[in-house]
């Protein structure tokens, strides 16, 4: 009974202890107080912006492959939807009918006359890729992958039934890839449903072995600014033949003339230097014959950097400039912009380096504080001063986009020239302080690339 005494007066001990223990605060520490750091007073007003630390922008979606865009392309049309299908298109579009010359129309428009005027309401549509033989077969010789230019890299052809008000019409859907390895829609043919008619059942005649192009020549006059080009041809075993004149590589001018002759086309201007002309021969059995030639035609202005795209629409021009990094971009200030008759002066450029830009006005005067005093730079950083400061302290997206000034701004001549495009948007060539050339997509804002 003692020894049993015992051990519950030690357990009892352990057990006051341990709440002893648990109960007990730990030792004191010193406490640390954080280090000195350099703040600012509050802005005076309350429309004073806050230097917030810079976004970041979310990566690009991956690109379609050739299968997934196909079907989103098929289900944009059976769904009659503009904007689906616009977003879907190149720029611009081109809309062609079987023996007849096409048009380039904007993504927007083009997608809201496909879907009024070239698809009735609750008609059914159906989708088949036919093998590139019968695609032929079925345009009397002309191979559909081939009739939009030498510009255009044709990925597939898609054959659509059921188009038209009434039903009876057929349309192929020309789907393109771009140099990056994107798929988008190109354009679109529309025929009548009468050329899907079976062919009659060969008989014992032996099969032509094609037609062949024994001569094909185009010379040029001038006229205005553009040219007249007379092209002189002559084929064997052919039914049929079509000029491609690709002055305008995205929608190409094209006309369909006999086997054999002479034809003139007035052809207003070029977009490409020494631009393609191509001669087509069909015997309307599915064999063709093709013949290619450069026109004598160069650029009417040179552009100020080597191995320009295309040709550019005037000369080179210059401007005061200034220049200044920033932690994920930069800015250019330009006294004065000139496209054609129009001068806007005092433009600020803001180059984004996740690809996009943006251009402002300069609003900042002689006068006005050059930069916020209420605001610090991180060490190593500054803050942007006079135009591109009040930009950067007015602008939130600029602010948080840009992040802060890496040096100073510092003043350049800047060089720059536009190109001439078939359609909007506008692009511009700017050669920056560090003698690199960029060239700006859209008008007030789009994409910008340096050249190689």
């Amino acid at each position: 009974m003692k020894t049993l005494r015992t051990a519950l007066v030690a357990l009892l001990a352990l057990a006051l202890a341990a709440c002893g223990r648990a109960g007990t605060p730990p030792s004191a520490t010193p406490t640390l107080r954080p280090a000195a750091t350099r703040t600012s007073a509050p802005p005076p007003t309350a429309t004073r912006p806050t230097a917030a630390p810079p976004t970041t922008t979310p990566a690009p979606a991956p690109p379609l492959t050739a299968e997934e865009f196909e079907a989103a392309l098929q289900q944009a049309v059976v769904e009659r939807d503009p904007a689906r299908m616009a977003s879907l298109m190149g720029d611009p579009f081109t809309i062609a009918f079987w023996q007849s010359e096409g048009s380039g129309l904007a993504p927007a428009d083009a997608a809201q006359q496909l879907a009024t005027e070239g698809l009735a309401a609750g008609g059914v549509l159906t989708f088949d890729k036919p093998a590139p033989a019968e695609l032929t077969r079925i345009l009397k010789g002309t191979d559909p992958r081939t009739m939009w230019g030498p510009g255009v890299k044709v990925a597939s052809v898609i054959l659509s039934q059921g188009w038209g008000q009434d039903g009876k019409s057929i349309a192929f859907l020309i789907v393109a890839q771009r140099a990056d390895g994107r798929y988008y829609w190109h354009g679109v043919l529309l025929a009548a449903a009468s050329l899907l008619a079976t062919p009659a059942a060969p008989t014992a005649t032996p099969k032509p072995a094609g037609p062949t192009i024994t001569s094909f020549t185009c010379t040029l006059a001038d006229q205005g600014t553009g040219k007249r080009a007379t092209f002189t041809w002559a084929t064997s075993g052919a039914t049929g033949a079509t000029i491609y004149c690709q002055t305008s590589p995205s929608s190409p001018v094209t006309r369909q003339v006999p086997p054999s002759g002479t034809v003139t086309i007035d052809l207003p201007q070029t977009f490409v230097p020494y631009p393609t002309m191509v001669l087509v021969a069909s015997d309307g059995q599915g064999h063709t014959a093709r013949k290619e030639l450069k026109a004598d035609w160069p650029c009417r202005y040179g552009y100020f950097f080597a191995n320009g795209p295309g040709c550019p629409a005037g000369d080179p021009m210059t401007s005061q400039a200034g220049y200044q990094p920033f932690q994920n971009g930069r800015m250019v200030w330009l006294k004065e912009l000139k496209n054609g008759n129009t001068v806007t002066p005092n433009q600020i450029i803001v180059l984004y380096n996740d690809g996009r830009w943006a251009r402002f006005d300069d609003t900042w005067q002689e006068g006005q504080p050059e930069i916020d005093p209420g605001i610090v730079a991180p060490e190593g950083l500054m803050q942007p001063k006079r135009g591109f400061g009040k930009l950067w302290r007015s602008n939130a997206d600029v602010r948080n986009r840009l992040g802060w000034a890496t040096v100073e701004e510092k003043p350049y001549i800047a060089t720059y020239q536009w190109r001439l495009v078939e359609a909007p948007p506008p692009v511009l060539f700017l050669r920056t302080m560090e003698n690199q050339v960029i060239e700006l997509t859209g008008e007030r804002e789009g994409t910008w690339r340096a050249l190689p």
